[in-house]
């Protein structure tokens, strides 16, 4: 077991940070200190290792037990006996620890009573990066994965290599496209697909991942009924609970998440019209099969950014016409347009104008070359998708 705990420190010490997340390190942090023991949780491949080195190393903690049980590749640690063994030899041999960070604990039995008890011993905070594990959703927190960084130089070809390949570390590395291509397709397959399959015990994998991908070329609302009527037309024989138990196993994994549509005139959300968005632009390419209408990849990439800053969030009607977002937490409207002929511009800034209520109203143009654009007519301005945050 000791060779394990060894394993362990190596492997953290070892691990390169990719990418500064002091807000997602401060947000851990006062988390941490209110509720001493917090889950972190993303899709994986996003990061999850890097930011546990960060947080240890900006922290300045010292003593701390990491356990990755992906490491534990002669599965010595089954259940809570076997963990508390190797808990209890680490801080006899190497080190008495304040904060437990845990890493893909999924396969150990009975994880909840260890969490139990090392939460009922004070001595400890516990940090957990996993996904599917639910203690308390207050003190479940979401790996940030957004681009809109205000002061990034971003050019046309940076914007594309964005919007193929997304933002998954081992991805952003590699130079050559093919290999981008082929590590976003081992990812899907062996890691996001394998994963979901035997989390959720799915007897098909070829179903799901026909599901996902149908999923995955969507850019627009639906129904679960219009999701299951349009699945089925596609020669996909599946029952409507299986679609709803599928759907529910992505979001859970955190590869996909749900947008509902916002009524305006009614003033009310319609939970029955759903958009869905992929954590992961290069994710959902690659469940599609093919690089998806930047339209909608844009929509994706301004709706993984709005998530980290506000909870109400919907896609937005108004009788007249769909729009990108409503975020009732500020009462700001959002609509994404592919547009590049200015009288066509007009037209949309004219849809959004006509919203009766005169809040903040914006207008993103979503092509890959900019637009010189008047960037405030009437009650609606008009930005560069690549200029969102500036």
């Amino acid at each position: 077991m000791l060779d394990l705990i060894n394993k362990n420190i190596d492997f953290l010490m070892n691990y390169p940070i990719f990418q500064n997340n002091n807000e997602l390190i401060k947000n851990i942090v006062d988390k941490l200190n209110k509720d001493r023991i917090v889950v972190v949780t993303w899709v994986r491949w996003l990061n999850k290792t890097s930011i546990i080195k960060e947080f240890l190393e900006k922290t300045g903690n010292k003593n701390f037990f990491y356990f990755n049980d992906e490491l534990d590749s002669e599965n010595l640690i089954k259940n809570d006996q076997d963990f508390f063994k190797l808990f209890d030899l680490y801080e006899n041999k190497l080190n008495k620890c304040n904060i437990l960070v845990l890493q893909n604990i999924n396969k150990i039995e009975n994880i909840k009573n260890i969490l139990s008890k090392l939460y009922k011993n004070k001595d400890y905070k516990i940090l957990i990066f996993w996904n599917n594990i639910h203690i308390d959703k207050s003190r479940e927190i979401e790996i940030p994965n957004n681009i809109f960084q205000p002061n990034e130089i971003l050019t046309k070809e940076l914007v594309e290599n964005y919007l193929n390949f997304w933002s998954i570390p081992d991805v952003k590395l590699l130079n050559n496209n093919y290999f981008k291509k082929s590590t976003l397709e081992h990812i899907k397959n062996k890691v996001v697909l394998k994963d979901i399959i035997n989390n959720y015990s799915i007897k098909s994998d070829i179903l799901f991942n026909q599901v996902i991908s149908k999923i995955a070329l969507l850019g627009n609302s639906l129904s679960i009924r219009e999701l299951h009527r349009n699945i089925k037309e596609s020669w996909i024989n599946i029952s409507l609970i299986t679609l709803m138990d599928y759907i529910d196993f992505a979001v859970n994994a955190k590869i996909i998440k749900r947008c509902f549509t916002y009524d305006l005139k009614l003033d009310k959300p319609i939970n029955t019209k759903v958009k869905y968005y992929f954590s992961d632009i290069g994710i959902r390419n690659t469940f599609a099969g093919k690089k998806i209408d930047d339209n909608i990849l844009v929509e994706n990439l301004i709706y993984n950014d709005l998530i980290t800053e506000y909870n109400e969030i919907y896609n937005g009607m108004n009788w007249r016409f769909d729009f990108g977002f409503y975020i009732n937490d500020n009462s700001r409207f959002i609509h994404i347009s592919s547009e590049t002929e200015k009288n066509e511009i007009k037209k949309e800034i004219n849809k959004l104008d006509k919203i009766e209520q005169k809040w903040d109203k914006v207008l993103v143009l979503s092509n890959l070359d900019m637009i010189n654009y008047e960037k405030v007519v009437s009650w609606v301005r008009v930005v560069w998708a690549w200029e969102y945050k500036k």
